[in-house]
């Protein structure tokens, strides 16, 4: 495959991420002006979404929609950077690249849930965050930012929720 052909496919794909991230940022403005209900009023809650949106939209999927093309034409693998701490992930790439893709969709879906004030929502994002903080030991360095995104909007999720309440009373 020519440069010429590559670099139509990525961009194609670029356009794709940006019409996708376009239509959540719309749906995200549109329910979240319309709330007014006290689970929106709990900002923590709020910017939990707020940065799992950023991080399944923009370190997920977006990302692993653009690298699509790059790992399919190289060869085995072998002039990609070792960015990841086990040989396994380096050289099963392409197969990651689907599950990222996954990852940060299904995140967005939780996030847009949580901007809902849908229960389902809440549940889809903390699990998000339970696996993430999982998997980010195995994806070091990339998975420090991971862990900083998930980890806070785990914390603000639960704060949020739960918010003054006792363990014993």
């Amino acid at each position: 495959m020519s440069i010429l052909e590559q670099s139509s496919k990525i961009h194609n794909y670029f356009n794709i991420s940006l019409e996708l991230l376009f239509f959540l940022y719309l749906c995200t403005v549109n329910y979240s002006l319309n709330q007014t209900n006290k689970a929106m009023a709990n900002k923590r809650i709020k910017v939990a979404a707020i940065l799992m949106l950023i991080h399944g939209a923009l370190m997920e999927a977006v990302p692993g929609l653009l690298l699509m093309p790059f790992v399919a034409t190289s060869s085995n693998g072998e002039d990609i950077p070792p960015i990841f701490a086990f040989e396994f992930f380096r050289n099963n790439l392409a197969l990651m690249l689907p599950m990222a893709v996954i990852f940060g969709v299904t995140r967005v879906i939780g996030a847009v849930g949580v901007l809902r004030n849908r229960k389902w929502g809440f549940i889809l994002s903390v699990i998000n965050c339970v696996i993430t903080m999982n998997l980010m030991l195995f994806m070091i360095p990339a998975g420090i930012a991971d862990g900083i995104l998930t980890c806070t909007a785990l914390v603000l999720l639960l704060s949020g929720y739960f918010r003054n309440q006792k363990i014993i009373e």
